[in-house]
């Protein structure tokens, strides 16, 4: 499914919030960037037992299959879009991708999509 971001309009100001990643993508100049995709999942489903005098924090299993399965589906409409292998960020629940702003307009606009970030470097520690 490719979703052009021009048809979606108002909805993008949601999906990117920072606002120079914004201003690039709206002017549609410039080379690629490396991008976070964080997808739009169910929550985790999450219970607390005491056991000895500790408390185990216990994963739902049906809750995790749901969010791994929306995360493949998302990993393969941005795969769709650009020309580079995206990656898949299981536990963040998101989708590393290096991206032009022609690529992320077909798949910006996908309602899998919560947000879509720069993806910031840290300075290496000396």
């Amino acid at each position: 499914m490719v979703v052009d971001m021009a048809q979606t309009g108002v909805q993008q100001r949601g999906v990117i919030p920072d606002s120079e990643l914004d201003t690039w993508l709206q002017s549609g100049i410039g080379g690629e960037r490396e991008l976070i995709v964080e997808a739009r999942l169910p929550a985790r489903k999450l219970s607390v037992r005491q056991s000895a005098g500790r408390k185990l924090l216990i994963q739902g299993r049906g809750s995790e299959k749901d969010r791994s399965d929306r995360l493949r589906e998302l990993w393969a409409l941005i795969a769709a879009a650009v020309a580079t292998e995206p990656v898949l960020l299981n536990s963040a629940g998101a989708v590393a991708v290096r991206a032009t702003p022609v690529e992320v307009r077909k798949f910006a606009g996908s309602p899998l999509i919560r947000a879509i970030r720069p993806n910031r470097r840290l300075a290496r520690a000396r």
